[in-house]
């Protein structure tokens, strides 16, 4: 019964690892992409083009809309791991 404990709690501990690792991916891949959106925009901000213009509000919103992806991963990485 013991070694059946011990084979399931480090199981358990292994998932729990898994799921940290791919949180952390996915939150440093999250900051990535809203770093190069935000790099994208400064850049199309100063060409002052309307052209430049009407693309960096479309960046503008993907930036929120990746802002929102993100917190909406993370409330349910909070739920999951009782944060």
């Amino acid at each position: 019964m013991g070694l059946i404990k011990t084979v399931l709690n480090t199981f358990n501990t292994y998932l729990q690892l898994r799921i940290k690792e791919m949180y952390y991916n996915i939150n440093e891949k999250s900051r990535n992409k809203q770093q190069k959106i935000i790099n994208e925009i400064e850049s199309l901000r100063n060409e002052r083009t309307s052209t430049a213009t009407e693309r960096a509000d479309l960046l503008q919103q993907q930036l929120i809309d990746e802002k929102h992806y993100i917190k909406h991963i993370s409330t349910f990485y909070d739920n999951l791991t009782g944060w």
